[in-house]
């Protein structure tokens, strides 16, 4: 295991963790120099990790979000009990109770500390990262406690996973096992022995019977995303009866979720595990432009389809769900929460949703006291309703006075053509 490794979080938690157990009956020498060390190797300030702040459990599995991190820290802080060579009591409650905080149990927590000796630790204080990069694979999982992360890889091949290994695909989870840009299988989610039965395409391809997995472990959440805005980058031109040319533009919400593996990894995989922000950036972009494409290639469109966002809606996204399952995606929800054009089209596109939420905000306003002098207040576009200055929408008809950028989200007036922040044109 090297530096590149670690994360700063992650890092920063597994120090801190070998150091609430070292000090549990008093730091000795040789434990503090293994920390320092291992601080140094992994790029941790010292002073971030040595502090009398508690340390949280609940923090440390949270952080660490997989069962083999969780595994690698009972079995560096079994390492700490044992270097003085004595195991007290209060050492043996803390690895209780951080067996039993990480979900790994008591029975790996304490496994074999009686028996442990000083031929099991590092030659020297400097040697703690080459001996947790030595320590037998034998369980693999991803727990994606948040379950808000889109992908992860389990460490190869510093930490290659041996065959007998157990291998867990939880709920709402895929695992692919590639090699190169190659895919060699696929898993559902069950509880598997690492073996050629298992993996059988990585067997006929790299002739694999036993031994290490010479692979790359890419699991991908395939549970729905969360909710999301999208909003079209560029005006889309379309043909509309009576009109001609124009130019329109659209925003709403969506959640998606990965549905064909081979699909998303050769779209998202092909540089390395993306970033949870790049991979919801991406999700935006194709389902903006799936839509622009489908809006341009609608027929027959007129200014009551426009308006009737619902109707719009259905028809989009019926042209939309084969495009996307190409590139390995399935629509959850999808709205389209207004629609804009050239002022003299005249459009007031409505939906079930904005009709609601115009008639809860009318019956709001109608309990509100006056203005103050002191607030600042515009006029309605649509309904010259007085509504304030800051406010995303007029709360008598819901139409929108402010949106967002496309590009990096920020709040925009209405008619602005480009973002005050980051410059996109909108």
């Amino acid at each position: 295991m090297n530096r590149t490794t670690w994360n700063h979080s992650r890092a920063i938690v597994f120090a801190r963790g070998l150091y609430h157990v070292a000090a549990i009956d008093g730091l000795d020498p040789r434990e503090a120099a293994t920390i320092e060390a291992f601080c140094t190797q992994v790029g941790v300030p010292k002073d971030a990790v040595f502090n009398d702040d508690p340390f949280d459990y609940a923090e440390a599995a949270q952080v660490l979000d997989s069962t083999w991190l969780r595994r690698t820290m009972i079995q560096a802080a079994r390492l700490m009990v044992c270097l003085d060579g004595e195991i007290s009591a209060a050492e043996r409650d803390a690895l209780r109770s951080m067996g039993s905080a990480l979900s790994v149990g008591e029975r790996v927590a304490l496994n074999d500390l009686q028996g442990a000796s000083q031929s099991t630790t590092p030659d020297n204080a400097t040697g703690l990262v080459d001996w947790i990069s030595g320590l037998a694979i034998d369980h693999v999982s991803w727990d994606d406690i948040a379950q808000n992360a889109y992908f992860w890889a389990f460490p190869h091949p510093t930490h290659p996973l041996e065959a007998g290994a157990e291998l867990l695909v939880n709920r709402s989870q895929t695992m692919i096992c590639r090699v190169g840009d190659e895919i060699c299988d696929v898993l559902g989610p069950g509880d598997y022995e690492v073996s050629p039965e298992a993996l059988p395409g990585l067997s006929a391809r790299r002739n694999w019977t036993s031994g290490p997995v010479e692979a790359d472990l890419v699991f991908l959440r395939a549970g729905p995303s969360r909710r999301m805005r999208w909003g079209t980058a560029t005006a889309t031109k379309v043909e509309l009866a009576g009109h001609g040319t124009v130019a329109l533009r659209a925003y709403g919400r969506f959640t998606t979720r990965f549905c064909e593996p081979m699909a998303v990894s050769k779209r998202f995989l092909r540089h390395g595990i993306p970033t949870d922000e790049a991979v919801e950036q991406r999700l935006r972009r194709i389902v903006a432009g799936r839509f622009a494409q489908v809006l341009a290639e609608l027929p027959g469109l007129t200014i009551e389809r426009l308006n009737n966002l619902d109707v719009l809606c259905a028809e989009a996204r019926k042209m939309m769900d084969p495009q996307l399952r190409a590139s390995g995606l399935q629509l959850g929800r999808f709205e389209i929460e207004n629609l804009t054009g050239p002022l003299e089209l005249g459009l007031h596109p409505k939906s079930k949703r904005t009709q609601n939420l115009t008639n809860v905000a009318r019956r709001f306003v109608s309990t509100q006291p006056e203005e103050s002098p002191t607030e600042e207040f515009i006029s309605c576009s649509k309904c010259d309703l007085r509504i304030p200055a800051g406010a995303r929408f007029c709360s008598g008809c819901g139409t929108p006075s402010r949106c967002d950028c496309t590009q990096c989200g920020v709040s925009l007036p209405l008619a602005a053509r480009f973002c005050s922040r980051c410059g996109v044109q909108q």
